[in-house]
């Protein structure tokens, strides 16, 4: 596939502060990957860069073949951006804050008339909401009407900035299928995240973030193989082990690797744990194992 975003050796730096230590990336067209990292780690740095909202002391990000900095104002016209913070009109209704969106964008009013109702459709708004203010809407239908906007100008490059967070299970769940769909569009997409099952879920690619540096890239399974054995144990309160076996302190728990659970279990028992559990190794362990924290 086509590389549509290349950054080379991008730093930035805020006062004496590193935020970012010579990233490469690149991101073929239509791939979806994840960025990860622990709060501090540059992921909200690395989406101001690429999106233009801020500017790097050294490095470059070139999109389609054009120099982010001389080539701004073309490339954000084939974007689509969802940030973090809420950031639509909140005294206009659902309505007006897409058509005001769209005038921004020099979208055609004969084209906004048609793509309005229909990204509205696709994002699952109710039409009953559609000239409610947005003052008024839940938490869930903000976030739906965010990554609709962002959709308008049939966006070649899709960002989104934790577009998740707060949100109830069942609203999460809805929008990761949303943003699955739009693979069928050939769109690409950038998406940093708190949460592991979402990154696993969405996307082909995991990028992962530490003190501004990239750490570790692959995809999410592969990730897992290459690390970790296939089981982990949880123990409470933990329990020391031989160094034979890969493990992670994490608050008053013990997560134990190993191809043999039963290994574990046998040998721990008349301890008076709390906690005994056993399961598969998952994405968040990897990030445990490689940053030491947890999101």
């Amino acid at each position: 596939m086509e590389t549509v975003i290349r950054i080379e050796d991008l730093w930035k730096w805020y006062g004496t502060r590193e935020a970012l230590k010579g990233i490469d990336l690149q991101v073929p067209g239509g791939q979806f990957i994840s960025i990860l990292g622990p709060n501090g780690a540059g992921k909200t740095t690395l989406i101001k860069c690429i999106t233009g909202l801020a500017r790097c002391q050294m490095g470059a990000i070139n999109i389609y073949g054009l120099d982010l900095r001389k080539n701004l104002r073309e490339i954000k016209g084939r974007m689509g951006i969802v940030h973090q913070e809420n950031n639509l009109d909140v005294y206009l209704n659902v309505m007006e804050n897409l058509y005001m969106y769209g005038y921004m964008l020099d979208i055609d009013k004969n084209k906004l008339e048609r793509k309005i109702p229909e990204t509205l459709h696709f994002m699952g708004i109710k039409e009953s909401l559609w000239f409610e203010k947005v003052e008024n809407l839940s938490g869930g239908t903000k976030r739906k009407l965010m990554i609709a906007r962002a959709l308008l100008n049939d966006p070649e490059i899709l960002i989104m900035d934790e577009p998740t967070t707060g949100l109830d299970p069942s609203i999460r769940r809805l929008l990761w299928d949303r943003i699955i769909s739009l693979k069928e569009k050939k769109i690409t997409l950038i998406l940093t995240t708190h949460y592991m099952e979402e990154a696993h879920y969405i996307s082909d690619r995991v990028v992962i973030m530490h003190s501004g540096r990239i750490i570790e890239d692959g995809k999410p399974d592969e990730l897992i193989e290459r690390y970790l054995p296939p089981f982990a144990v949880e123990l409470s309160p933990p329990v020391e082990f031989n160094q034979e076996y890969k493990s992670i302190r994490s608050g008053d728990t013990i997560i134990i690797y190993t191809q043999k659970p039963e290994m574990i279990t046998s040998r721990i028992e008349g301890r008076g744990l709390r906690k005994v559990s056993v399961r598969k190794t998952n994405l968040e362990d990897v990030f445990l194992l490689l940053t030491g924290n947890r999101l």
